[in-house]
């Protein structure tokens, strides 16, 4: 029947070579034993039109071949929950990067225009993240059909690797947001590494040689955060000892801004301004930010120092 053969080599055509011979003869077989059964049926030998509705009803030729050799997906359903998290993650990482390179570009160009961050900001956002997205799906799919994601969907786990308390998973915008904030503090206090000496010395805002240890006590807290946050980027939820650190990170933070409080001036303007830079009142800036940074790493010392309390209860009426 031509008919037949035209189905059957639509259906060969989507299937892989190796298994074309091996399939088609198989659903070859079934339809004939269709075919005779309905030829039995009728009492009379099947009209053109009574072999093309058969064909017709097992559906089009690409479904029949994908029930009978499905391609493995790029992706395996078991391995979407780590696919996401890897997204995620290198997502929250790429924003980084971008407000980073959007900030230092933006330093470095001496411009407070928030449109022209948020264009350059989306531009570079999107630049890095699809090159990450093309790559996520070529390690998957690679490593899927090596077997190797297994490994991850079984890894060990105890229960002390569980969240003690719904308020205890970390949050990885929060993360993000101190890494963020440890890397731009060391882009601000040494622009001399990555700026050039004469844009440098435009800046119109230096710090005042006469505080210039604090270059050395905030680039050390601006490490410790960067090292901390980072850290965190591979914990899903906060540990005792995690919550020590921050607590003790924060409390330098606060220290540190209040000692700034009190050795003003620690910023001062540039020797030559010609943009009006000068005429704004450096003191009462300088003030209300000291203020300000106060009392927002007081608030979130407070919530950690509490959540440090809540977990340790925990744990003393565990064990």
């Amino acid at each position: 029947m031509k008919a037949l053969d035209v189905y059957i080599n639509a259906i060969a055509a989507e299937l892989p070579v190796d298994k074309q011979t091996e399939i088609c003869r198989e659903i070859r077989a079934t339809l004939l034993d269709e075919l005779d059964a309905k030829r039995e049926q009728l009492g009379h030998a099947l009209a053109d039109n009574d072999v093309a509705a058969l064909l017709q009803s097992w559906g089009h030729p690409v479904q029949v071949a994908q029930r009978y050799h499905t391609e493995p997906a790029l992706i395996a359903s078991e391995d979407m929950p780590l696919f996401r998290t890897v997204l995620t993650y290198g997502a929250a990482l790429l924003a980084a990067l971008a407000v980073l390179k959007s900030l230092s570009g933006l330093v470095s160009a001496q411009s407070i225009n928030p449109l022209q961050l948020l264009m350059h900001l989306g531009f570079a956002f999107v630049d890095m993240f699809s090159t990450f997205l093309l790559a996520t799906i070529a390690a998957f799919y690679l490593l899927g059909r090596s077997g190797e994601l297994q490994k991850w969907r079984l890894r060990p786990w105890t229960l002390a690797d569980l969240p003690q308390l719904p308020q205890a998973r970390l949050q990885l915008s929060d993360t993000v947001s101190d890494l963020v904030s440890g890397l731009f503090l060391l882009l601000l206090l040494w622009t001399s590494l990555w700026m050039s000496a004469e844009r440098a010395a435009a800046l119109p805002l230096q710090l005042n040689p006469d505080v210039g240890y604090l270059r050395y006590l905030l680039t050390a807290l601006g490490v410790w955060t960067v090292l901390s946050a980072s850290y965190r980027l591979t914990r899903r939820h906060w540990t005792l000892n995690m919550l020590r650190w921050l607590v003790a990170e924060l409390t330098a933070y606060l220290l540190v801004v209040i000692w700034m409080g009190l050795q003003w001036p620690v910023l001062q303007w540039a020797a030559v301004q010609t943009d009006g830079w000068q005429y704004l009142p450096l003191h009462g800036i300088e003030r209300g930010t000291v203020v300000v940074t106060a009392l927002v790493v007081a608030w979130q010392l407070w919530i950690h120092a509490r959540l440090y309390r809540q977990l340790q209860a925990t744990d003393q009426s565990n064990s």
